[in-house]
């Protein structure tokens, strides 16, 4: 089984567990997050996120009025107030 498959699979609980460990940069035991393991972690996350979650509950998500997204006129609008 490769990476992506297992992170898709991961439970609630470990995907909480991950989170937390994220925004803390450390293990529910107390020892430092390395780089590596940030990395890893976060990537586990936004496949898990990608399989399980709808698009608007994703990390990083922006809604509809991200300027890549708008037509020209509401663009002019947006650049002109």
């Amino acid at each position: 089984m490769n990476f992506s498959a297992i992170a898709k699979q991961l439970t609630p609980d470990m995907v909480l567990v991950f989170r937390q460990s994220l925004e803390t940069s450390k293990w529910p035991d107390g020892r430092e997050m390395s780089k590596e393991q940030k990395s890893l972690v976060l990537e586990a996350l936004l496949l898990w996120e990608q399989e399980h979650l709808p698009e608007q509950e994703r990390t990083g998500y922006m809604p509809d009025a991200c300027q890549s997204k708008t037509t020209a006129s509401q663009s002019d609008t947006i650049v002109k107030g």
